[in-house]
């Protein structure tokens, strides 16, 4: 028998964590849905009631590449606006959304911006990408390993672990639809 690596005992914290963070997840989803809803637009409805402001739902395609694919931008005008980046897969819109959308559920709550403060960010986020002479594979290739970009552990990194865990439970509820797959791929 090996002796335990200093990140087993890590690894261990972080699986006692995203326990309380799934059944926290659950429980606000349960407490939004008591039926597991269907399409992405009956989650965005019930997201505008939690929150008490209109969203909308942007999918575009920015002018230069973009980092991150998608975010939840609250606006000093009173409402909100998740943005997804067409650019990614029907599939993968719904995982980034429901991501979003577990921001929301689990009642964090962004600093509103102004809607130019909130271009100005996305440009910023594209100017860094475009001169790093990143390509789009790149891009999603190291996102894909560095994962969040907040340290392990911190309540950043914390909001973005119980968003994501929450966003999977959301985005296995649309898949069970009774309509099927294509169904709310078409909805988005």
């Amino acid at each position: 028998m090996t002796a335990p690596t200093a990140a087993e005992p890590v690894a261990r914290s972080q699986e006692a964590r995203d326990v309380v963070l799934a059944r926290h997840g659950r429980a606000a989803l349960r407490a939004a849905f008591p039926t597991p809803p269907t399409t992405v637009e009956e989650v965005r409805v019930a997201a505008e009631e939690l929150l008490d402001e209109p969203l909308d739902i942007i999918v575009s395609q920015p002018l230069g590449r973009t980092l991150p694919s998608a975010a939840w931008i609250q606006l000093t005008t009173g409402s909100s606006i998740i943005w997804v980046d067409r650019r990614t897969s029907p599939l993968h819109r719904i995982a980034l959304i429901a991501h979003e959308f577990g921001h929301i559920f689990n009642h964090d709550r962004p600093v509103p911006v102004a809607r130019r403060v909130a271009r100005h960010r996305l440009d910023v986020l594209a100017a860094t990408a475009r001169a790093a002479r990143l390509s789009d594979a790149e891009i999603t290739a190291i996102v894909g390993r560095c994962g969040e970009e907040y340290a392990p552990g911190s309540e950043a990194w914390t909001r973005e672990r119980a968003a994501e865990i929450t966003g999977r439970f959301l985005v296995h509820r649309l898949l069970q639809a009774p309509e099927g797959l294509g169904y709310v791929l078409h909805t988005l």
